[in-house]
């Protein structure tokens, strides 16, 4: 099942309903049972025949184990609220600040604004190529003849496709390529995937399974996702 704790969540004031919550209760009832039945049978016991107090004996070192393991597992319940806590703390930098995230893919939230993204050059190439793919795979836009010096370039799109109309609203793939001519004819290169990455702002952020997840322009990103945070 997932757990989603949202940046903005408040403290609850209802009654706690978890699991430790309510054995707590039954083990309180249910010594509270035991102790009785206990009083009951040494008060009408045969004085010629004593019980045997070994067998009440092991009951009350049981009764003390589920008690120790109850109050342990309380301890863990507010251990991981804790850490929910601090990691709700630790989201909240984001927020609102300029990121660069290690990714393939690219959201357009809008047809106007220019989307940025970078790719890294692990060495000098001949030239780069970057190619921007819609979800069905087809080539939307082509950067080609793009910087092939060593080190982290930048691209911005205007959102249009070859034609130079508006791409739809979506999700985007980013194929960077560094490229070495290996001959005089077009296809005389050997290609090299690069690592890309987009740039976005944070809108919000959140505690999903014990892990930061930030929506980048309306992509979920995990943390170890953040190559970057840029200034605003």
């Amino acid at each position: 099942m997932t757990t989603t704790t949202a940046l903005n969540t408040t403290p609850s004031t209802s009654t706690p309903t978890s699991g430790t919550a309510k054995d707590r209760t039954t083990f309180g009832n249910n010594f509270d049972q035991f102790l009785k039945l206990l009083v009951t049978q040494m008060k009408n016991q045969d004085p010629m025949e004593p019980m045997d107090a070994s067998e009440f004996t092991n009951q009350l070192v049981q009764f003390a184990g589920i008690e120790q393991n109850i109050k342990s597992n309380t301890l863990l319940e507010k251990i991981a609220g804790n850490q929910t806590v601090s990691q709700l703390r630790d989201a909240g930098f984001y927020v609102g600040k300029a990121v660069s995230v290690k990714t393939d893919k690219l959201v357009r939230g809008d047809t106007t604004t220019p989307s940025t993204f970078t790719y890294t050059n692990d060495k000098k190439y001949s030239t780069s190529r970057v190619t921007i793919l819609d979800r069905a795979k087809n080539v939307v836009k082509v950067f080609d003849r793009l910087s092939g010096e060593a080190g982290v370039q930048t691209v911005t799109w205007d959102g249009k496709n070859t034609q130079g109309v508006a791409v739809p609203i979506g999700q985007y793939t980013i194929k960077a390529d560094g490229v070495v001519k290996t001959g005089n004819g077009p296809d005389d290169e050997k290609v090299t995937q690069l690592v890309s990455a987009t740039i976005g702002f944070v809108r919000s952020a959140m505690v999903e399974n014990g892990k930061i997840m930030l929506d980048v322009d309306g992509a979920p990103i995990t943390e170890d996702k953040i190559v970057s945070i840029l200034s605003n």
